[in-house]
């Protein structure tokens, strides 16, 4: 135990100004420079404080140039505001004694303005609480009422998928049927057409309704993106042949084995490479690459449309969003098949984005991590 029975009052005194109290206690130089802080001060202020002067602790206008102008030209006892660390000026009533070469300032808080400012902070945090709580009731009722919108798309999606799988059936049937000359069988092929569309439609808003409601199923497996690549080019092809349409592709040698769902995989290149067959001229030219670039594999494909007004392309991955771009035969589109794709690419920690010039054609690319865990 400290032995205290030396100690005289005022040490206590001094110890309790210096350490403890919440006063300000300065000691100047008669040219306003500061000699000594207690610790209430330099919390305050900052370290060094000695390298402080009285214009960097009281804010006034104007601010006498020298301190025995400061000095002269206030009363031994006045309200100043202060300028610390925090940057927001508050009010201290100062008491100033001259002995000898020393300036001695005390600083008291003003009581009536930190207990307005008490008030008006417990006023605020009032509020917050209730707004906080406001908010997460609005955020629940949100959430709910999305939960049931995801859930009918589901109910009303799969509901006419079964309609449309009638028709299109009975369409094939009716095809194989008849001859090539028989009346009416351009009609046939529009109504076949028109069915194959629902369906397609069908199939993503029940994917879009799926991975809205978090229930996207991946069935993450090793595969070789240069196969599905391959396979996929093959079908389009056969697409592209009614405009004329050329698919290159380069694709980088050796690549690995990656860890990726290639259903999924495969149902973004549908999207992205029928979408480039649609957006493109008859006779055009269709280019597929596919690269490692550091740590995951990139696959690019670009087509030489008309391109997409730069203020168009941030709609361009929102659902049932549009562009004023029109596909070059009049071939119809949900506008869901790009806000599904990117789902399923962040999905696999890829990234996805579109770069387009008007006149010259559009290049979407997405990535892939490589990874086998």
């Amino acid at each position: 135990m400290m032995d205290i029975s030396n100690r005289k009052p005022q040490d206590f005194v001094f110890d309790f100004i210096n350490l403890k109290s919440k006063i300000l206690f300065l000691i100047f130089s008669p040219n306003g420079r500061i000699f000594q802080g207690n610790e209430f001060a330099r919390k305050r202020f900052g370290d060094p404080i000695d390298q402080k002067t009285y214009k960097d602790i009281f804010v006034a206008f104007p601010l006498p140039e020298t301190f025995s102008e400061f000095l002269s030209s206030h009363s031994p006892e006045k309200a100043y505001s202060i300028s610390d660390l925090s940057n927001i000026p508050e009010t201290f009533y100062f008491h100033f004694e001259i002995s000898e070469e020393k300036i001695y300032a005390i600083g008291e808080r003003n009581a009536g303005e930190l207990a307005s400012a008490q008030i008006a902070l417990l006023r605020l945090n009032t509020e917050n609480s209730s707004l906080s709580r406001e908010l997460y009731k609005k955020n629940s009722e949100l959430k709910q009422l999305d939960e049931i919108k995801n859930r009918l798309l589901g109910i009303a999606a799969h509901d006419l998928r079964g309609p449309a799988g009638v028709i299109l059936g009975f369409c094939e049937l009716l095809q194989e049927q008849l001859t090539p000359d028989s009346a009416g069988l351009e009609f046939l092929s529009e109504i076949r057409g028109c069915a194959e569309f629902q369906l397609r439609l069908v199939s993503d808003v029940l994917d879009y309704s799926k991975i809205e409601a978090g229930k996207i199923d991946l069935k993450f497996r090793m595969v070789d993106i240069s196969a599905i690549l391959e396979d996929n080019l093959k079908f389009h092809r056969l697409l592209s042949r009614k405009k004329e349409i050329i698919i290159e592709n380069f694709f980088e040698k050796g690549l690995p084995h990656i860890l990726a769902d290639p259903t999924r995989i495969t149902q973004v290149l549908n999207n992205l490479i029928s979408n480039a067959i649609k957006y493109s001229f008859e006779k055009g030219k269709i280019t597929v690459r596919l690269s490692r670039v550091s740590e995951e594999f990139q696959i690019a494909v670009e087509d030489q449309g008309p391109g997409i007004p730069e203020k168009e392309l941030n709609l361009l991955f929102k659902p049932f969003s549009r562009t004023s771009v029109r596909p070059t035969a009049g071939e119809p589109s949900s506008g869901l098949g790009l806000a599904i794709a990117r789902k399923i690419i962040l999905e696999h920690h890829g990234r996805i984005w579109v770069e387009s010039q008007l006149g010259k054609g559009t290049i979407f690319t997405f990535t892939l991590p490589i990874r086998s865990n």
